[in-house]
């Protein structure tokens, strides 16, 4: 059996939505439709020490009410000095030690 190809299987369903009556809810399918597409994709977490268990724990359930469920991936990387960063997609988000020092050091950087 041939398998169709995503074009057709997509212009099969925008043509089910209007067969239901449901084209006008196209934009919210296509919402459901890239939180899908994402869902799998993973949480990078790099600390600067290893976090205990605990602590990955309650920061897997902000990460989930953040983003949703998605596999976390911890890392230990010591140069960080301290605290962590999340990566997830295209977000990046500095909490550590190393970013606060640069950012502090563009803040008295003279103009």
């Amino acid at each position: 059996m041939i398998q169709p190809s995503i074009t057709e299987v997509t212009h099969g369903f925008i043509a089910y939505l209007k067969d239901q009556g449901l084209y006008q809810d196209l934009e919210q399918a296509a919402d459901i439709l890239q939180k899908e597409a994402h869902r799998n994709h993973d949480i990078s977490v790099i600390s600067a020490l290893e976090l205990s268990h605990q602590e990955q724990k309650d920061l897997e359930q902000a990460l989930v009410e953040r983003f949703g469920e998605h596999k976390l991936v911890f890392t230990v990387d010591e140069a960080l000095l301290s605290g962590l960063a999340i990566k997830f997609q295209d977000q990046f988000i500095d909490l550590t030690g190393t970013g606060r020092l640069s950012h502090l050091a563009n803040l008295v950087k003279p103009q």
